[in-house]
């Protein structure tokens, strides 16, 4: 855990202004990684996107919102859309009802204002607010504190609940009766992001420790990872102070800063994630090295409480 702890720390520390063009080829993605699999559209001069993954479980519509923020939609059936995360109310109600789509089903990941503002808006529409019923996360009807998983017709939603971010975070990680052959979604809120994890607001080092173990008893050539925020490049520059020799970390790096930035670079898979996600790579010898002579340098002891 102590590794964890002082990655934590120097991700506190690092400098958002780093900023070094490597230039390698692509490794283990395709130049259209990012590209070819979104259609985009607009609504009032605003961009959303289609994810279109012949390998993806279910129709999934990407949001983008406030300055980083995403909110998703997916569906099999028009008539039973289910919405994450949908802080923006009005963009989610102006995409729907362009796209034909009802929504009739949420998913809060948790009580940060920036992913729960919308709460009330469809709580008082009875329509269903799935979630952890809390004093900060109140506008809930569907109260999943006590489960693993629930289902919404076809869909059997998985419960990943997380505390080190926020207490009762929850990831939801979606499998399709209907459509079994292919890859899951895990929308995973400020939990996981692409090269990156979420703040420590509540300093449990023990829980962001046994919740980044629990990942790899996922089925992780078969997920793609959904996050709540744009932070991947920031999160790439801040994985080469500690793990620079990574070809496929370099190789990412690359393909993100010349890639066409107004485009999100989510979905990823989460196999991808355990090739360049320092805080999923913590068991690597060389990354634990480098987190020892970057902490040595900035002067970071390991039994220094970590505050983030």
């Amino acid at each position: 855990m102590r590794f964890l702890k002082t990655l934590f720390s120097l991700n506190c520390l690092a400098s958002v202004g780093f900023y070094k063009k490597f230039a390698c080829k692509n490794l283990f993605f395709e130049n259209s990684f990012i590209r070819k699999d979104l259609h985009t559209y607009f609504i009032d001069k605003r961009k959303y996107f289609h994810l279109n993954k012949k390998d993806i479980c279910t129709n999934t519509i990407i949001i983008p919102f406030y300055k980083d923020n995403y909110s998703y939609i997916f569906y099999d059936d028009k008539e039973e859309g289910i919405v994450v995360d949908p802080a923006d109310y009005n963009i989610i109600n102006d995409i729907s009802k362009k796209e034909n789509i009802k929504i009739k089903h949420v998913l809060c990941t948790h009580k940060h204002s920036d992913h729960n503002n919308g709460n009330q808006y469809y709580y008082e529409k009875n329509i269903n607010v799935y979630g952890i019923k809390e004093y900060d996360n109140k506008y809930i009807n569907q109260d999943i504190s006590n489960l693993t998983h629930f289902q919404i017709n076809n869909f059997k939603i998985n419960i990943f609940l997380s505390n080190f971010h926020s207490k009762n975070q929850v990831s939801y990680l979606i499998e399709n009766d209907n459509n079994k052959s292919k890859k899951n979604i895990f929308f995973t809120g400020d939990f996981l992001f692409i090269s990156g994890i979420g703040k420590n607001f509540e300093q449990d080092n023990e829980d962001l420790y046994n919740s980044i173990n629990k990942l790899k008893l996922l089925d992780k050539q078969n997920i793609y990872i959904f996050c709540g925020h744009e932070y991947t490049l920031d999160n790439l520059k801040f994985a080469l102070t500690v793990d620079s020799t990574n070809k496929n970390l370099l190789s990412f790096y690359d393909h993100v800063v010349n890639s066409n930035k107004n485009y999100p670079t989510v979905p990823t898979l989460l196999e991808h994630e355990y090739l360049y996600n320092p805080f999923l790579r913590c068991d690597q010898n060389d990354v634990r090295k480098s987190i020892d002579l970057y902490a040595k340098k900035k002067n970071i002891k390991f039994n220094r409480r970590v505050i983030i």
